[in-house]
């Protein structure tokens, strides 16, 4: 190994332990309320098996614990919804359950 890769390889290391350290350093930003607690929200796509593997976004409220599924239908070209829950419920009662 020469003195000029030796030397790329180092200056590198350098820039990606910035990086990570920039990375770690740096404020937080919540897509909702910035610090507030309302409106706090976890999106997540994945398919629905029910339906020909189409896709769907399960939406939940992270405060209380409601789930909805929600789908695109494209023969109207509309959104549905395709059900609710209380996850925060569920996993209450199970818990008390065990």
């Amino acid at each position: 190994m020469n003195q000029r890769s030796l030397s790329a390889l180092i200056v590198l290391n350098i820039v990606l332990l910035a990086a990570l350290a920039v990375t770690f350093t740096s404020p937080r930003a919540e897509a909702q309320g910035l610090g507030s607690s309302a409106g706090r929200y976890l999106a997540i796509a994945g398919n629905v098996q029910a339906r020909n593997q189409q896709a769907a976004i399960y939406l939940v409220e992270r405060n209380t614990g409601a789930l909805a599924v929600i789908m695109f239908n494209t023969s109207n070209n509309k959104l549905e919804v395709l059900g609710g829950r209380n996850v925060g419920q569920d996993l209450s009662r199970t818990v008390l359950q065990r």
